[in-house]
């Protein structure tokens, strides 16, 4: 069983494409590659559905787990060898892959504001990173917490929150009511003056556009900000160095938003009256 899964690890790490991005961005020195670089084993020939319910009656009843994993590599061993494999799709929350996809851009994007800032302490997490339990209703007893995708702090104050909507947009100019009275909840009880909603688009879109945003003022002055942002598909950035770059300039768009938006809360900070 350990045999076939590892042989299975192998034969993914060498085959095309991946061992292109194991070149090009270092992950060879990963745990995986380098627990398979110790090991003395020659990868696993094509099982048949014979041998791999032998190897199923192997696994220990202690460790089940080992049942989907070996089930995996046998995909993956015959797939890569060029067999006809059948196998159940792999179901992804992509709401929440969007999401973290999301945070991780904009952390990515707040260290180079605080570059740009001269030092600033700007920063990006998750609502509950910290543990707060800030809630709609608080009596008779609190309900509905209000825990927004993203907070953007300067230092350890909240400027901003957001949230990240995997949903499809007409275009720039389409707000989803529910979507905007959601965030506007947060600003409110987060004591904020900005909020911002984020959806996918299809397309790179021009270079330098790969995030564009709109902002509106609020009846009580505070601003809402609604970001689209261009997911290539298709063939627009199918290669390794075009994605490389696709994300480059992509963390360099949210850079552009992220001090627009705290450049706004200082001027307001200096200027109450705005």
């Amino acid at each position: 069983v350990n045999r076939y899964i590892l042989g299975a690890a192998r034969l993914l790490l060498e085959a095309e494409g991946i061992s292109a991005i194991v070149q090009r961005y270092g992950v060879v020195m990963s745990a995986l590659a380098i627990a398979l670089g110790a090991l003395d084993i020659a990868p696993s020939q094509p099982a048949s559905d014979a041998d791999l319910y032998e190897a199923l009656s192997e696994v220990p009843m202690d460790r089940p787990y080992l049942s989907d994993l070996l089930r995996l590599a046998y995909v993956i061993v015959r797939y890569l060898r060029g067999g006809p494999v059948e196998a159940p799709a792999l179901y992804m929350r992509m709401s929440e892959l969007f999401e973290d996809f999301v945070r991780r851009a904009l952390s990515m994007a707040a260290a180079q504001v605080a570059e740009r800032l001269g030092g600033a302490d700007v920063s990006v997490r998750r609502a509950e990173d910290a543990g707060e339990a800030l809630y709609l209703i608080t009596k008779p007893r609190n309900k509905l917490s209000l825990k927004p995708d993203v907070v953007v702090e300067l230092g350890s104050t909240p400027v901003a929150v957001g949230d990240a909507k995997y949903k499809l947009v007409k275009g720039a100019n389409d707000l989803r009511p529910a979507d905007v009275y959601q965030v506007y909840s947060y600003v409110s009880r987060w004591k904020v003056n900005a909020g911002f909603l984020v959806y996918p688009m299809a397309g790179g879109g021009a270079a330098g556009q790969e995030v564009v945003w709109k902002s509106y003022e609020l009846f009580d002055k505070k601003r809402l900000y609604v970001l689209y942002v261009r997911v290539p598909v298709g063939g627009a950035a199918s290669g390794v160095d075009e994605m490389a770059e696709y994300a480059s300039r992509l963390v360099s768009r949210l850079a552009d938003f992220l001090q627009e938006v705290i450049e706004s809360e200082a001027s307001r900070t200096s200027n109450p009256t705005t």
